[in-house]
């Protein structure tokens, strides 16, 4: 969720996903079904949807896709309390957050501890290498004065 949608109201959108709502649009349709996503912009997947004209019968969709600038109106469940909602929602969102964090610093750890005994053991097999190459030299140049 980008900060631009956790600083509004889709926030509650987002905390709704998984409950049956009653949308209304712009176009005087009603829309009943379960939330299955928002995005940022009030998009919405609708499951098990029922898309009611003012006029004329419902039909059934086993979705529906509503872009958020036809939404003109979300009805609440009735047994629910918005700010309970809200606030567990947010409290999960900080905790994946943290938890997101957190598993990039192990990764970064990880990988800096595999390049560090890579680059280790490389500079170790360089290093004897070296001191061997050396070594020749000094003992030839040795031999030889």
């Amino acid at each position: 969720m980008s900060r631009r949608s956790s600083n509004s109201l889709v926030v509650l959108l987002h905390a709704l996903q998984g409950r049956k709502l009653l949308l209304e649009l712009q176009n005087d349709v009603k829309v009943s079904g379960k939330l299955s996503h928002c995005d940022e912009y009030m998009n919405l997947l609708i499951d098990d949807a029922v898309w009611q004209p003012l006029q004329g019968p419902a039909t059934p969709y086993p979705f529906l896709f509503v872009k958020g600038r036809n939404l003109r109106m979300v009805h609440l469940p009735g047994n629910l309390d918005p700010a309970i909602l809200l606030d567990t929602h947010i409290e999960q969102m900080k905790k994946q957050r943290v938890t997101a964090a957190l598993d990039v610093i192990n990764k970064r750890h990880e990988r800096m501890a595999k390049g560090t005994s890579s680059a280790t053991a490389a500079a170790g097999d360089l290093g004897d290498g070296l001191s061997e190459a050396c070594g020749e030299q000094q003992l030839g140049g040795e031999g030889e004065g």
